[in-house]
């Protein structure tokens, strides 16, 4: 063992010498010889001798090294609760705080140390919709779409999610070690590429349509041709958001037509709103 906290990286100076000390008082080598070998007063070497043979190989492990200790810990308790309630943002704002709090003063560097060590961690602050309804989602989870899930597992029907994404053709300009500066053919334009899809996540299969131009209630529309035509007699369910193309009229008339059940998802908004009427572009 005291070869191995002799050699080992992370073992401080103070444990290193312990063990060398330990493992020339096994060689029988005499106090004075070791105190000249390892370079510390002969008393040392009694006192590590006799923490050695009171306490075996465990005083080899104990970290002896003196560790002050803050003021601020018999607060940290309160200091904790007090900015986990109200969050501070910066060590200067931090400072103030424990100021007012405990009436010992320290500097933001050593309040941001401090912090740490309690766990406040400067995180980044994440944004919620703030017009999202989490009662209406959970109904909605539970009383409409869970049902759905079981039977499209269970082969009863074809349960689809459909959205749309648009990508944009457009250059991003990374930076390259070279002599002469590179030049990169990019759009002349706005190159937009549309995509509507609709996934099926049992059979793991993705309908679509892509277009230059726009996403409206037509391409929802021959989607929904698209998706009878595969699944024929099968029971649809489609889940969607409210874009108004796909909410429209026009679009609940033909996926009435074609007897595919939209199932929109809840609304953000907590009053009902009236259905828009849409015509095809």
């Amino acid at each position: 063992m005291e070869r191995d906290i002799i050699y080992s990286r992370h073992s401080c100076k103070s444990s290193k010498r312990f063990a060398l000390i330990a493992l020339l008082l096994r060689e029988g080598i005499e106090l004075e010889k070791i105190s000249w070998i390892v370079g510390v007063s002969k008393r040392q070497v009694y006192n590590y001798r006799k923490a050695y043979q009171s306490q075996g190989d465990g005083a080899l492990a104990a970290d002896t090294r003196y560790k002050p200790a803050s003021e601020l810990e018999a607060y940290k308790d309160i200091i904790k609760a007090d900015i986990t309630a109200n969050q501070v943002a910066t060590a200067s704002e931090a400072s103030e705080r424990i100021l007012s709090l405990t009436g010992i003063k320290r500097s933001p560097m050593q309040i941001r140390t401090f912090m740490h060590r309690l766990g406040l961690k400067p995180l980044k602050v994440v944004a919620i919709l703030a017009k999202a309804n989490p009662a209406a989602q959970a109904e909605f989870f539970e009383g409409a779409l869970t049902p759905r899930i079981e039977d499209a597992v269970a082969g009863k029907r074809t349960l689809l999610f459909m959205d749309a994404a648009h990508f944009v053709w457009q250059l991003y300009a990374g930076v390259l070690r070279c002599v002469n500066r590179i030049f990169i053919l990019a759009a002349s334009g706005r190159t937009r590429i549309n995509v509507l899809g609709a996934y099926d996540p049992i059979r793991n299969e993705l309908i679509k349509r892509i277009n230059r131009s726009y996403i409206n209630s037509f391409e929802a529309i021959k989607l929904l041709e698209q998706m009878k035509t595969i699944y024929l007699d099968q029971a649809i369910t489609i889940v969607l958001d409210n874009a108004k193309y796909q909410r429209c009229n026009v679009v609940r008339e033909k996926a009435r037509a074609l007897h595919i059940e939209l199932l929109f998802l809840p609304s953000r908004r907590s009053r009902r709103r009236r259905l828009p009427s849409c015509k095809a572009r």
